[in-house]
């Protein structure tokens, strides 16, 4: 049955998208195409905000609204409008090649289970706080970087609520991968490139390494950047402003990062000029607004800063480590740079992996044909020169504002995008350059079918568990226990989000205190039997001393 709500769900939504789509369409195919998966993950973004706002976050009224607004939708006669499906006329091995594509990606996202750790510290333990209390509370994670934008993270509630399980929680990153998809296919179109070569730009940018293996992995940088190539192939298209607002609202509620590639945007925007708003989509881009808005307005309200925990010395997330500076640094920039020449634009330090530590994730297409089609593309073509320069301005903007560390360069994957097109352009006049992109094509389909640093032999242990406890990180000395008060050391960055299991069925009680009589307060206020630290705390010392809790093993504490 939840299944099934799903599904209404989702018929809900595309409906609902088409016929947003009906009075704001371009006229383009390619750019409509980008239109309506942005209206899509606006309407999804829209009704959980306003669920889980509302006390509503769960099964049973998620599927009621769904079929309140499928009936609707279907009375007003909506589904007369849809289009007939045609497979578009790009070839059948390109067309197969996206067949086998899209297959492998699914199996990957019924077989995955989260495991990265930053999802696993600060992503996705407050989806964990949302689905356990059908909505938002003031509880969102003792990381403090829980308080970061979670546009994303809707998008992963979404496919996590009906169910009340995570098992589809990275059709989320899918989502975002085939708006980056469709995005370069637009952009490729506008640079004059043929259907079928254009179909193969989208293809060398969704196989690019960083953001296929992060479209699997619940990390938010990979759709930050496909929203920057959406906001670029509407701009191209020269979209109502008003328009513009969509994925620039939407890339500024999944990550603030998305900003610091603004500067690349403007330039566009300035050369592309862009049409006149329309009452429609002023509505949509309000619309938009209130989304990508609601998570600086919650930090404005509680914390006093709409950046939280941004401050004018950046944030620290460990004493004496800053993990993102405020403001400009010209050193950073030229640091930044120098790294990425040096060591990290060949990806030799290390195996692909969504987190890109010490690579740049950028894939051998790049080497392969994509400098070279770049450098003979801005020689010839006027657009080519100016699209180039966008993109390069927004590399420099971005590495003149992030901290140089092992994985700054999660923060430009649009810059790939570049690549595809330049590439797709090169394969479109020189046959031999195609070949030379469908090999790179396969090179890079078979290093991105298992993250480089995924433990060893975890794909065979999760594909042989029941996908209802299918988990990366069982806790089998937890089984029984329903309720768990869970303490983090000071300092720590502990993957507190497979406490909750797979099916959230494990509430855990998040446990802040200052002495142990304070602690010792909480547990016994929550009603807490157990407890668990993964590493000792002080705390917890004298507790054990006063005979309050006795030691179970593997962090677990039993409450006296």
């Amino acid at each position: 049955m939840r299944m099934i709500g799903l599904l209404i769900g989702n018929l809900a939504v595309l409906l609902g998208s088409h016929a947003l789509l009906r009075r704001v369409r371009t006229g383009e195919t390619s750019s409509d195409a980008v239109l309506f998966l942005l209206l899509r993950l606006t309407l999804i973004s829209a009704m959980v905000l306003v669920a889980a706002a509302a006390g509503l976050l769960s099964p049973s009224w998620l599927t009621v609204a769904s079929i309140v607004a499928l009936a609707a939708l279907l009375w007003n006669g909506e589904h007369r409008h849809l289009p007939r499906f045609r497979l578009p006329d790009v070839g059948k091995g390109v067309l197969v090649f996206a067949v086998v594509l899209v297959a492998r990606s699914l199996i990957q996202v019924w077989i995955f289970a989260p495991f990265q750790r930053d999802a696993l510290t600060y992503h996705l333990p407050k989806i964990g706080e949302w689905i356990q209390h059908e909505g938002f509370t003031r509880e969102w994670g003792l990381d403090l970087r829980s308080t970061f934008p979670s546009g994303f993270e809707l998008i992963e509630t979404w496919w996590v609520a009906f169910l009340h399980h995570d098992v589809l929680i990275e059709m989320a990153g899918l989502e975002f991968l085939l708006l980056g998809f469709l995005s370069v296919v637009d952009l490729c179109r506008r640079m004059g490139i043929a259907p079928r070569f254009a179909f193969l730009g989208g293809l060398l940018y969704a196989l690019t390494p960083g953001i296929c293996l992060q479209a699997t992995s619940c990390l938010n940088d990979a759709p930050a950047a496909a929203l920057w190539t959406a906001t670029a192939a509407l701009i191209l298209g020269r979209a109502p402003w008003s328009l513009l607002v969509l994925p620039v609202a939407l890339g500024f509620g999944v990550k603030p990062t998305y900003g610091y590639a603004i500067p690349g945007l403007a330039l566009l925007a300035f050369w592309w000029r862009p049409r006149s708003a329309t009452r429609w989509t002023l509505g949509i881009a309000a619309l938009a607004l209130a989304v990508g808005s609601t998570w600086y307005v919650r930090n404005a309200v509680v914390y006093g800063n709409p950046l939280y925990p941004m401050g004018p010395k950046g944030i620290s997330v460990q004493e004496g480590h800053v993990a993102q500076r405020f403001g400009p640094s010209v050193h950073g920039l030229v640091e930044n740079l120098s790294r990425v020449a040096e060591t990290r634009i060949d990806d030799h330090l290390g195996p692909y992996d969504p987190e890109l530590p010490y690579i740049s994730g950028w894939g051998p297409a790049t080497f392969a044909v994509g400098l070279i089609a770049v450098f003979l593309a801005i020689r010839t073509d006027p657009s080519m020169r100016r699209l180039a320069a966008a993109f390069g301005v927004s590399l420099l903007s971005v590495l003149l504002l992030v901290v140089f560390d092992p994985w700054f360069l999660r923060y430009v994957l649009f810059f790939p995008a570049l690549f595809a097109i330049a590439s797709a352009k090169l394969a479109g006049d020189l046959p031999e350059a195609s070949m030379i992109v469908w090999a790179a094509l396969l090179f890079e389909f078979a290093g991105t079918c298992i993250p480089g640093r995924f433990p060893f032999g975890a794909v065979t242990e999760l594909a042989a568990q029941p996908w209802r406890q299918r988990t990366l990180y069982p806790q089998p000395q937890l089984r029984d226990i329903a309720v768990l008060g869970f303490l983090e050391h000071p300092g720590d960055e502990v993957k507190i989000y497979p406490l909750y299991g797979p099916d959230f069925s494990r509430r855990i009680v998040l446990l802040r205190a200052a002495s142990p009589d304070q602690l010792l307060d909480v547990l016994r206020r929550e009603g807490l039997k157990y407890l668990y630290c993964p590493k000792d705390h002080e705390l917890l010392q004298d507790c054990l001393a006063r005979n309050r809790i006795s030691r179970l093993g593997g962090g677990l504490f039993a409450v006296k």
